[in-house]
């Protein structure tokens, strides 16, 4: 059986430190790389956005959106008319 030697503290600490610079490090590179295809500036597998000429698109209605009331709308009615509902206000 393989015995792992015993670590003071703070050779634990330095070597989890470690550890968590060779992660942050694999991951930024990781990115590098994959930003650098992104702009394409890769030579080869890089992704392109296509630079076709594109036809101009038609305004869009924005009524619908501007009319989009989530809460409600306002009601222009006559707020001091009772209501016909049998209710009692019990306390506050």
């Amino acid at each position: 059986m393989i015995r792992l030697p015993d670590f003071t503290p703070r050779q634990t600490r330095t070597a989890l430190d470690l550890f968590a610079a060779a992660v942050i490090l694999s991951v930024v590179v990781a990115l590098a790389g994959l930003t650098w295809r992104i702009a394409g500036h890769a030579g080869t597998g890089a992704v392109t956005v296509p630079g076709g000429a594109r036809p101009a698109s038609a305004s869009a209605d924005v009524t619908p959106a501007l009319a989009f009331a989530p809460f409600g709308r306002t009601a222009i009615t006559d707020a001091s008319q009772p209501t016909a509902l049998p209710l009692r206000l019990k306390g506050v």
